[in-house]
């Protein structure tokens, strides 16, 4: 082996010795998920159905607080505003809350029903309570003074938090440019608003560029900062599951270009600290609001169910009580409640206008409308549930049209609708013109699944008659991640509509990258979230190091292999004899000439050469002192 090359190997051993050795260096260590992987936006739900809603926000893991608004400019059941706004991004909130659309409503009657005669009608209304007198409404603060900020804050009720200056090029100094919670978020009565005062705006030409301070420790942060003449600003915690203190997202992003003294706001991810869960049962909503903010928890959706000569408490809570969660956690509850009750006026020989106002003034909701005639002047010939029928109210009223139909004369085919979601179902009997349907299942949604129908589908029934469904809802399984790539797990978890997140990377002595662990792990039921946290071992040394180690490698083994091959190669190959050049000269213009190519042994059996098969044939000529004639050659 030659002295260059035995230098290279031994300086290629001695940088890996100290790359074992050595803390690893700022260019090796895992690089940080690009922007558009780790800059999450909150989508924008506002004009939805609150199913849709909560299914489209479900990949951003964020706790959705519902809330009830009266309003007569959107139906009710969609939502009118979302708080944070669309476009923030994800790590910067704690929870997203819905603001949804419902119908003014009358006084409760108080009536006394036997509960017998209630009924529900399949993907009625429900009765949500107006939102407690508890909550209040964050007013904006931007531009007002500290005192006016403060005055603002304590006539609605609310507490002065965090105060926080820095420099802002849009408002002047010593006014409010930014806060949080944001305008016209509703929140508990006694909440802390933090806010940002300006110093007023930046020296245009006193810029730097934001450090990547991604994965590092608090300490460490604060070092690189202040190297780039930056300083720490406000530090949120993120519970994670293994995780190990280190900063997960800042903002602004590395590579920005920010003025000097800005502040870099970071999230750093933390262990959950797990609390016991109070327990809140047989207590009215404000007093089980009060137990669950001085336990370190927040309320999440309120739910009310409907019982015969029940009081307004609390049913039912998730988590349940004596359970362990994470502080400022989301606590679900059940309110049970009297029934508020109304009777289904007969709607029989009127248009459809005219029964959508009839039932808006008995406290109940036009439901589906099933058209014989398109005539808008056709009178309603059926209704489900039936008049005089005691139900709750704002429940809604299915009603058929039509001038040539007929109540009870007309027969319809039922059609199939096992393996359908409930919601498609539904939507398919009534456009055969079937509109009283009974649902049984537990935890019914329109997103489960109908397993069974009576009558079986094909059969005639009558327009009144119910259609029986049996629905349960579909359990999703974690998908497999384990011994792929991050790229590949990736994009298994996107095929089963899971987001991925890398927890935690581990060197090995590897050459590629693989996940070895996930949480949850594969094939168990997905709790909701759709995510799925893996740990990925990856390689000791980066690729370009692996790289020079394999040439290093081959430099010092190939050498000596080649020699051999070439020896062998040598030994037994036979020396070729003094043979006879073909020349073929010019253009293929001239014939070829034979000549002797080294020594004058031209004594041979057979001579071959070739030339291009669409060459004419020429003669050959040969040295006069040959014994090899001249022949024409062969045609092919």
């Amino acid at each position: 082996m030659s002295q260059s090359r035995l230098s290279a190997a031994f300086a290629v051993a001695a940088s890996l010795l100290g790359l074992w050795n050595a803390p690893m260096p700022a260019q090796i260590q895992p690089r940080p998920q690009t922007t558009a992987a780790r800059v999450a936006l909150i989508p924008d739900v506002t004009g939805q159905a609150v199913d849709s809603a909560i299914s489209r926000l479900a990949w951003t893991r964020l706790p959705i607080v519902r809330l009830d608004t009266l309003t007569t400019a959107q139906k009710p059941g969609f939502i009118v505003l979302q708080r944070p706004d669309h476009g923030t991004p994800v790590s910067r909130a704690r929870t997203e809350t819905l603001m949804v659309a419902t119908a003014r409503r009358r006084p409760p009657v108080n009536v006394l029903v036997d509960p017998r005669l209630l009924g529900r009608l399949a993907g009625g209304g429900t009765s949500d309570a107006p939102p407690a007198a508890r909550d209040t409404v964050v007013p904006d603060l931007s531009g007002r003074t500290p005192a006016l900020a403060a005055a603002t804050l304590d006539a609605a009720g609310l507490r002065r938090g965090r105060e926080t200056r820095d420099y802002s090029d849009d408002m002047p100094p010593g006014r409010v440019y930014r806060q949080e919670p944001q305008p016209g978020v509703r929140v508990g009565m006694g909440r802390s608003v933090d806010v940002w005062y300006s110093l007023g705006p930046h020296r245009a030409a006193d810029t730097v560029t934001v450090p990547p301070i991604e994965g590092r420790f608090i300490d460490e942060a604060i070092r690189a900062l202040k190297e780039h003449t930056l300083r720490l600003g406000h530090v949120d915690s993120a519970y994670r599951t293994g995780a190990k203190g280190t900063i997960s997202h800042q903002e602004p992003d590395a590579g920005t270009i920010a003025h000097r003294n800005d502040a870099v706001d970071v999230t750093v991810d933390v262990p959950p600290r797990l609390i016991p869960v109070p327990s809140v049962i047989g207590l009215t909503r404000d007093a089980a609001r009060d137990t669950i903010e001085a336990n370190g928890f927040e309320v999440g959706a309120i739910s009310i169910v409907s019982r015969a000569g029940a009081s307004a408490t609390i049913d039912s809570q998730r988590p349940v009580a004596g359970a362990m969660a994470a502080p400022r956690s989301l606590v679900d509850l059940v309110e049970v409640q009297a029934p508020r009750v109304a009777t289904v006026p007969d709607l029989a020989g009127k248009t459809e206008t005219e029964a959508e106002r009839l039932l808006a003034a008995n406290n109940l909701v036009l439901g589906t409308v099933v058209r014989h005639d398109e005539d808008s002047s056709a009178k309603v010939v059926d209704q489900g549930p039936p008049p005089n029928r005691i139900v709750e109210l704002y429940s809604r009223v299915n009603v058929s049209v039509g001038r040539g139909a007929q109540r009870d004369d007309t027969f319809l085919r039922v059609p199939r609708v096992i393996s359908m979601t409930v919601g498609a179902a539904q939507q398919m009997l009534a456009d055969s013109g079937l509109t009283r349907i009974a649902i049984r299942g537990d935890s019914v949604t329109a997103a489960a699944v109908v397993r069974s129908q009576s009558p079986r589908a094909g059969t005639l029934v009558r327009p009144t008659a119910v259609i029986s469904l049996v629905a349960e809802e579909v359990v999703t399984l974690v998908p497999g991640l384990v011994g792929r790539g991050e790229d590949s797990a990736r994009a298994e978890a996107a095929r089963h509509k899971f987001s991925m997140q890398v927890a935690n990377r581990h060197r090995r002595i590897r050459f590629s990258e693989v996940v070895v662990s996930q949480t949850p792990v594969a094939n168990t039921p997905d709790d909701g979230g759709r995510h799925v946290d893996v740990d990925l071992a990856i390689p000791i040394v980066p690729p370009p190091v692996e790289v020079a180690l394999g040439l290093g490698i081959v430099g010092m083994t190939s050498d000596g292999a080649r020699r051999i091959w070439r020896r062998w190669k040598e030994r037994k190959k036979p020396k070729p004899p003094a043979g006879i050049d073909v020349h073929l000269e010019g253009q293929f213009a001239d014939p070829p000439v034979l000549t002797p190519a080294g020594g004058d042994r031209l004594i041979r059996s057979t001579i071959e050469f070739g030339y291009e098969l669409d060459a004419p044939p020429w003669d050959v000529h040969c040295a006069t002192q040959t014994l090899v004639k001249s022949e024409k050659p062969r045609n092919g």
